[in-house]
């Protein structure tokens, strides 16, 4: 399980700036994916958790659907910090 955890950890941190990337552009379906893809890989998550987080995804998606990069960016960074927690990273 520890093996599966590092694996993540390389993975999320890229995540995190295709995301930051990927928001400037507002394409949204394309950061809406990468988050789902995030969270999935999450193994150790309770079920509960992971809708929390795909509902923080589909949020910053309306946000930035709406074109509201700052509030959508705000959510995505909450989201990818608390993945991050979740691996043991800080």
């Amino acid at each position: 399980m520890f093996a599966k955890k590092m694996a993540l950890i390389p993975a999320v941190f890229a995540l995190a700036a295709a995301i930051s990337t990927s928001a400037g552009a507002a394409d949204c379906g394309t950061v809406l994916n990468d988050l789902d893809k995030a969270i999935s890989g999450q193994l150790n998550l309770s079920t509960e958790k992971k809708v929390a987080f795909m509902r923080m995804s589909i949020s910053s998606y309306d946000h930035c659907m709406a074109g509201d990069t700052q509030s959508s960016e705000a959510l995505q960074a909450m989201l990818m910090k608390q993945l991050r927690e979740n691996l043991g990273g800080k």
